[in-house]
């Protein structure tokens, strides 16, 4: 279970030496002791925005990473590791625990107070979707206090803790799965952002578990977030197999355009559904492929805020009108996602850039390589 190996990292939850004995964590025994001293410093939780992170002080951290270590216990039954971790949650963002509330549902009520924008996720997996949101907000908070510690022991103790907790939700969220209304199946969790209605046109990819498939079928496997060193690329660093696909979906958009002039609106045009949680380098493979494929605009996946299912709309291409090219080009902006940049964040810029209204162009660097084969 991902919870039982995530919080293996928080074993050692303790004070760093010359730290106050009180704030050190104990066994077992004493574990519903530990969560309820959380509350003993309402100043962390007071005036809480339900929408963001609690602003918790050294002290909370500490019990809180505590009580995460104390979930792993080999003793304990999964459903009780799961009641451990809903009620640590639960305590974190202040959220009382109702009579007779499942595991499940009291996970899911916690972090909607957390993350009311949030999607929702496979049946069953809410705990696990609420332990990787304290995860998260335990690092970053970590991450915060420690930029303005001065003693060193205290500094490298947040540091540390800071690492793992980030460490542990990226474990948590690999593992989960929401269901989006307006696709079949589910997705590990899309970017949130405001776009438009999707209009679902084009070839569709999804992007799950590091391998890509096209109209359904698998196409490429990603081995730890990059693309596998053998695979064949043509002379402009495109990845073949997802070239060639594109140049077939066109091929035959084209065709069937003929008979049916609805489908001659697919001609060219790639939806993306890609999770949150992945570098961006998934995008420019994408996308280099797809413009050497004659794609011009990409339609990414995302969720708005208020859980819908969005899309955000980026010309690929510069479609210049004939006669003012170079007036048009002069026009357009060019915007870029670094391949370790994640999809989340790179979302998120294309949604202000498409609000801004200024017409722009997604960019992508030119693929290095010494051993390119040669292009269709």
């Amino acid at each position: 279970m991902a919870v039982t190996l995530c919080g293996a990292l928080f074993a050692r939850a303790e004070w760093p030496s010359g730290g106050s004995s009180a704030h050190r964590t104990t066994g077992l025994g004493e574990l519903f002791g530990r969560l309820a001293l959380a509350l003993e410093f309402p100043a962390a939780f007071a005036g809480l925005d339900r929408a963001e992170r609690p602003d918790w002080d050294k002290p909370t951290l500490v019990h809180l990473f505590g009580g995460a270590s104390a979930a792993t216990a080999p003793e304990l039954t999964v459903e009780q590791k799961d009641a451990v971790l809903a009620e640590l949650a639960g305590q974190a963002y202040t959220v009382p625990r109702l009579a007779s509330e499942s595991n499940e549902a009291y996970a899911r009520r916690v972090l909607r107070r957390r993350a009311p924008f949030g999607p929702n996720v496979r049946a069953g997996q809410w705990v696990l979707a609420v332990v990787r949101q304290l995860y998260a907000d335990l690092g970053d908070r970590a991450q915060e206090l420690a930029r303005f510690e001065v003693d060193r022991n205290t500094r490298r103790f947040l540091e540390t803790k800071a690492r793992e907790a980030h460490a542990a939700a990226k474990m948590i969220a690999a593992d989960l799965e929401v269901s989006v209304p307006g696709l079949e199946g589910f997705f590990e969790p899309l970017p949130v952002a405001d776009g438009v209605a999707p209009t679902l046109t084009g070839v569709m990819v999804v992007v799950r578990r590091g391998v890509v498939t096209i109209d359904g079928l698998d196409r490429l496997r990603f081995e730890q977030e990059q693309a596998p060193p053998r695979a064949e690329r043509t002379s402009s660093g495109a990845l073949r197999e997802i070239y060639s696909a594109f140049k077939q979906f066109n091929m035959a958009a084209e065709m069937l355009g003929r008979y049916e002039p609805s489908r001659a609106r697919n001609v060219g045009h790639l939806r993306a559904v890609l999770p949150a949680e992945v570098p961006a380098r998934y995008l420019n493979e994408l996308v280099r492929a797809g413009v050497e494929a004659k794609m011009h605009t990409l339609h990414l996946m995302v969720m708005s805020k208020a859980g819908a299912l969005n899309e955000l709309d980026v010309a690929l291409i510069d479609r210049a009108r004939p006669g003012r090219k170079k007036r048009a080009r002069a026009l357009k902006k060019s915007l870029h996602c670094d391949d370790t940049e994640l999809m989340s964040s790179c979302a998120e810029r294309m949604a202000r850039a498409l609000a801004s209204r200024e017409p722009f162009v997604l960019r992508v660097d030119a693929f290095a390589s010494s051993s390119s084969s040669s292009s269709e």
